[in-house]
C-alpha cells in the first residue's frame, strides 16, 4: 500500500474488527506510534486467529512460536482478559505478520505460495524455514534480510 493513499483502518483508539493489523504495512497504515501503542495494549485475540488461518498453521503451532500455550490462549477465551495477547506476545504476532505480507510483496501478491515459501528450508538460513529462523527478533529481521535480498536479486 503507498503512504499517499488514506488508511482503511482505523486508528488506536478507534473500534478494532479482526485482522486490523494483519495488513500489508502496518506502519503505513497506522503510523509507527499507533502500531506501537496496539501492541503494547495487547492484540485481539481475533488476530492470532486470522494470522493462524493466513499462515495454515495449527493453533499449537502458532502458538509455540509466539510462546504461549494452547491452553493459555484458551482460559484467556474462557476468562476474559478483555480478549488479548500481551504486549510480549502480540509483538511476536506482528513479527509473523510483517514476514507473511513480505513474502506475500516478494511473490507478487500469491499468498499460498508466501505460505510455501516460509514453511520451504532455505539456503540462506542454514536450511532453516523462514518461520523457524524467525523465533527471535534477530532471526526475523534476518529473514526480512533475505526477503529484501530476493527482492533485489541477490540470490543466495
Amino acid at each position: 500500500m503507498k503512504e499517499n493513499q488514506p488508511a482503511r483502518y482505523p486508528q488506536a483508539d478507534q473500534q478494532e474488527t479482526p485482522h486490523d493489523l494483519l495488513c500489508e504495512d502496518t506502519t503505513v497504515l497506522y503510523g509507527a506510534t499507533d502500531a506501537v501503542t496496539r501492541i503494547k495494549q495487547g492484540l485481539p485475540l481475533q488476530e492470532f486467529d486470522g494470522l493462524r488461518a493466513m499462515l495454515d498453521l495449527t493453533v499449537d503451532d502458532l502458538a509455540g512460536r509466539i510462546g504461549i500455550s494452547a491452553a493459555t490462549l484458551s482460559r484467556r477465551r474462557r476468562e476474559g482478559h478483555e480478549g488479548r495477547l500481551d504486549p510480549e506476545h502480540s509483538d511476536r504476532l506482528m513479527r509473523y505478520a510483517r514476514l507473511f505480507w513480505q513474502a506475500v510483496q516478494l511473490l507478487d501478491g500469491h499468498e499460498a505460495s508466501a505460505r510455501a515459501w516460509l514453511k520451504r528450508p532455505a539456503r540462506a538460513l542454514n536450511g532453516a524455514t523462514p518461520l523457524d529462523f524467525a523465533d527471535t527478533e534477530a532471526g526475523g529481521r534476518e529473514v526480512e534480510t533475505l526477503i529484501q535480498r530476493l527482492e533485489h536479486g541477490v540470490y543466495t
